[in-house]
């Protein structure tokens, strides 16, 4: 069953290059209303673009897109300023969701996304602990120690490299992706039931 479009929208405020990127199924009017009620500066509907796709997806990949940019939930940084600018930064967001992983990780030219060393971390871990693995576990087989281990959960390490990446994602049975933090989930084999770590 195909799912509802919709329309994603700027909204921004008014002397400022802040914006609320978001979606709605009935009118960016109507949110513009709503969100006004909360906010103390004078708000503007900047773009909006019609999407007969999923328009949720559509503006989650925004999002991850713009996380570089992100300063509030769906408040972004970044300069919008009519509705082709909004239908070209939705093109560019899709393109890079669904590039490969390793090109993601290697993307670090100013203006582009990067890699996020915190997000990763944390994805990580929790695979790991869903995996029931301990970290002294994983750092033995990925052929590190368990002190650069704890520098990649932890997001101190800014660059791991590809196939470490590849590597622990291929470990604890879960996407590159998922590591990255692009995608829910996507088990290459289910998780043991039980939480006991290994080793």
């Amino acid at each position: 069953m195909p799912k509802p479009g919709g329309i994603i929208y700027a909204i921004g405020t008014q002397g400022s290059t802040m914006v609320k990127i978001g979606s709605t199924r009935t009118s960016v009017e109507k949110r513009l209303k709503i969100l006004q009620l909360g906010e103390p500066f004078r708000l503007h509907i900047v773009a909006r673009m019609q999407i007969d796709a999923d328009v949720r997806q559509l503006e989650s990949y925004v999002h991850r897109f713009l996380e570089r940019e992100r300063k509030r939930r769906e408040w972004f940084d970044i300069s919008i300023t009519g509705d082709a600018q909004l239908a070209d930064l939705v093109v560019r967001a899709v393109q890079y969701v669904k590039e490969p992983a390793e090109q993601k990780i290697r993307t670090r030219d100013h203006g582009s996304p990067r890699l996020e060393p915190i997000l990763l971390g944390d994805r990580i871990r929790q695979a790991r602990d869903r995996y029931g693995m301990s970290q002294a576990e994983l750092a033995r087989r990925i052929g590190v120690s368990a002190t650069a281990l704890n520098q990649i959960e932890s997001g101190k390490t800014s660059d791991p490299g590809v196939s470490r990446i590849i590597g622990i994602a291929a470990i604890l049975g879960v996407s590159a992706d998922y590591l990255l933090g692009l995608d829910t989930p996507a088990t290459k084999r289910p998780w043991p039931r039980t939480a006991a770590p290994v080793g």
